[in-house]
């Protein structure tokens, strides 16, 4: 049915499965309606149908796959028949029967919205351009953000994350352009890919103990980002960690972290001082290239590599210090 000027649709049990693409930008589309004998949702099976406003599930659907209503910013409710075995609606949210995993908030709903307690996982692309969101108070339950979940919320402004969150997946708040602030709890253990790159309006960060890696490219593009707090835990910064943060002022990096990335900092134009602890061994290609406000660098004496081009076009620096050797 891609393509089609359907206004509302319902779909025969002899139907079992709802097909990725199958209703694909569907302009016309107000109301789906699946009913009983329906068991799948493929992932993105309803996508781009801009008007679409209200979907309905029967009490046969047991699999939805991925962000089954993709790219739909009027829909406001998800209903879900009673005695549905797998899944439930509350306020027009979709969650596990549980209620463990909030699988997906309709993309046209706007304000502030509280995750309730018991909820342990946002689930992928669960928030995914919601557009009007302001706000997102998350429980103490919640143990994983995953891929995706809050990407493209482009008018949230405030995040309170919870104190036993271990995991924040890929592009979780990828484009995020209006969130300033972020506090990272302690029992953060994974910050993957992308977590916060282009997150345009982000001035301040701490990172929790917790975490082993800062991922690749997971501050990339915040250009306002100027206060980095790493606190320790972390053994290394991945590549493009902070690629392109233009407004970083100052960086200091604990005893914990071993290794710096390609590109993790390059540039960071207005990053004019970084402090190395004895810890790091190996700095990566382009680590600090185009660092132009860079004076002085003071490497310890146990680094063994320096990755080609760490420091090109550094044209700033006045003084080079390494071990006990140095140069000007």
């Amino acid at each position: 049915f891609a393509g089609c000027r359907l206004s509302r649709v319902s779909i025969s049990g002899n139907f079992k499965a709802i097909g990725s693409g199958m209703f694909s930008d569907c302009d016309a589309l107000t109301e789906l309606t699946l009913e009983e004998g329906v068991t799948t949702i493929e992932d993105r099976g309803v996508d781009g149908c801009p008007v679409l406003g209200a979907v309905h599930l029967p009490v046969s659907v047991s699999i939805i796959n991925g962000n089954a209503f993709c790219n739909c910013p009027s829909l406001q409710e998800i209903t879900v028949e009673e005695g549905n075995l797998k899944f439930l609606s509350e306020e027009g949210v979709l969650y596990s029967l549980d209620k463990t995993r909030l699988i997906c908030c309709p993309a046209g709903r706007e304000g502030a919205f509280t995750v309730p307690e018991g909820v342990e996982t946002i689930g992928r692309q669960a928030f995914e351009n919601c557009v009007g969101l302001s706000g997102i108070e998350l429980p103490n339950s919640l143990l994983e953000i995953d891929d995706g979940a809050f990407r493209g919320c482009v008018n949230l402004g405030s995040l309170s994350l919870g104190y036993l969150l271990e995991r924040i997946g890929a592009e979780a708040f990828a484009g995020c352009a209006s969130l300033d602030a972020a506090i990272l709890p302690n029992s953060l253990q994974t910050l993957e890919e992308a977590a916060f790159k282009d997150c345009a309006a982000l001035e301040s960060l701490s990172l929790g103990s917790g975490l082993d890696a800062i991922g690749h490219s997971a501050f990339e593009g915040c250009v306002s980002l100027k206060d980095v707090t790493l606190n320790w835990g972390a053994a290394s910064i991945d590549n493009r960690a902070f690629f392109g943060c233009t407004a970083l002022e100052t960086v200091f990096i604990p005893a914990s972290v071993e290794s710096v990335g390609e590109s993790a900092f390059e540039g960071c134009t207005a990053l004019s001082g970084v402090s190395f602890p004895a810890s790091v061994h190996s700095l990566g290609s382009r680590a600090f290239a185009g660092c132009t406000a860079l004076t002085e660098l003071l490497l310890p004496g146990s680094i063994d590599t320096v990755g080609y081009a760490a420091f090109e076009g550094c044209t700033a620096l006045e003084s080079v210090k390494i071990g006990r050797a140095s140069c000007r």
